[in-house]
């Protein structure tokens, strides 16, 4: 289990049991500043953690927890990241609290997809599911961000901030 510190700028690591297992990336590691919600794996294992403060997505090695480079940055247009989805094809995308949603294609190429202000994201196969700061959860095609319709809204949702896709037992 990854867990991101927000407050202490790191990720930690917790065993199947609960117990702490260590300190993943070290606080402050590669200028991490309030890592987010969206800390996953990508195609090589390496952990992807976006940095709100410091306005980045950061590559680590997850068993070292070393910096092993910048995926996205505010050169791209990235603000406030939140939420990281690895796509199929070994791209993915990036939302932002203050800069919509980028995808990084697979060779590195950064397209804003979605414009406005982003927050927790899924990837349902079909969709990307993006909760809004309109407190709403917006279906966008993954490739040309056309918008697909919303999916979930007020006034049941208040303070949106993630959103997942869970199987049923």
């Amino acid at each position: 289990l990854y867990v991101s510190s927000f407050n202490s700028d790191q990720v930690l690591r917790y065993g199947a049991d609960g117990a702490f297992d260590g300190v993943a990336v070290a606080a402050g590691a590669g200028g991490l500043d309030g890592p987010d919600i969206g800390l996953t794996f990508d195609g090589d294992g390496a952990l992807l953690v976006p940095s709100w403060y410091s306005d980045q997505v950061l590559r680590f090695d997850a068993a070292t927890g070393a910096l092993l480079g910048e995926v996205l940055g505010p050169d791209d247009g990235l603000a406030r990241p939140r939420g990281i989805v690895v796509a199929d094809d070994g791209g993915m995308w990036v939302s932002g609290w203050a800069s919509g949603v980028h995808r990084v294609a697979p060779d590195g190429t950064v397209t804003l997809l979605v414009a406005g202000a982003a927050a927790g994201m899924v990837h349902d196969g079909a969709a990307l599911l993006v909760a809004t700061d309109e407190e709403l959860v917006r279906a966008f095609d993954p490739a040309t961000g056309a918008d697909l319709g919303v999916r979930a809204q007020r006034p049941l949702i208040d303070g949106i901030t993630a959103v997942g896709l869970l199987s049923l037992p």
